[in-house]
């Protein structure tokens, strides 16, 4: 079982936009400290009452900067909304900062709102989402790469610099419509999925159409993702990350008390079993 936090590097905590970035720096820096595996980043736009993580690129590479041993994750990295060979130069770059650290947690969000604003049809993000993640991809494998699409073209792109983990950083696609889980499981990718409005009895039929597609690839014998991650919201808050105080102690009783859910929600929803 892997234990993280989401972070938003939220703006009404704080008395100002640069207090939230030091205060959300420091709480990192103790998850980090008291041994969690992992920080997830979103990417929220143009809620100023809200979250300040419009760039998470650029925050993870400054938490890649400053700890060790934790995992990085975006969560999510909206594709359809930068450029594919710039996203693989700028996340193969995290990698080499973070020692090979990064998650690649990408998706295309549900609201139309900053799509809007960067002047790209929501309509489009369904395949534009698929054009930039097969970019991407060829990116950060081949060593020259050429791509004739919908949205983009090039001819003999070099990524520089190339990314640590090899052939490339784990890659999580976040899904919330039934048809997102089914063309995730037929792609073989592991899932990412927050559970915030619905209950987990939802998320265990959404889940199961996943496997079934999965069970498809098993039987093609394709290498099958090793990972479903559930970003469950009320586990993260229970973590006393956002508090004043943080001890070991403290995070130790919040994970405790966050694993006994955890198993328990997964025996009973998504396994079937009590």
């Amino acid at each position: 079982m892997e234990f993280g936090i989401f972070h938003e590097f939220w703006s009404t905590r704080a008395a100002s936009q640069a207090e939230a970035f030091a205060q959300s720096f420091a709480e990192i820096a103790a998850a980090e400290a008291w041994g969690l595996d992992a920080v997830w980043l979103a990417e929220i736009h143009m809620n100023p009452t809200r979250a300040l993580v419009t760039a998470p690129l650029i925050v993870a590479s400054a938490i890649a900067a400053r700890t060790t041993r934790i995992k990085i994750g975006t969560a999510v990295q909206i594709l359809p909304l930068g450029h594919p060979l710039r996203l693989a130069e700028e996340t193969a770059t995290i990698d080499q900062i973070s020692g090979g650290r990064l998650i690649f947690g990408v998706g295309r969000s549900a609201f139309p709102r900053a799509y809007n604003a960067y002047g790209i049809s929501y309509e489009e993000s369904q395949d534009r989402f698929a054009e930039s993640l097969e970019i991407i991809k060829q990116a950060w494998t081949e060593p020259t790469c050429s791509y004739q699409g919908r949205y983009h073209s090039f001819e003999n792109f070099t990524l520089v610099p190339r990314p640590v983990q090899k052939p490339h950083p784990e890659i999580r696609i976040a899904a919330s419509q039934p048809d997102t889980y089914e063309q995730i499981g037929r792609l073989g990718y592991p899932l990412f999925s927050a559970v915030r409005a619905s209950p987990l009895t939802e998320l265990a039929g959404l889940t199961r159409a996943y496997r079934v597609n999965l069970d498809v690839l098993a039987k093609s014998a394709k290498p099958l993702p090793q990972s479903l991650q559930v970003a469950i919201e009320k586990v993260l808050q229970a973590l006393p990350l956002f508090s004043q105080e943080i001890t070991p102690h403290s995070l130790e009783q919040a994970i405790k008390r966050s694993g006994v859910f955890f198993e328990n929600a997964v025996a009973k929803n998504l396994t079937g079993t009590a």
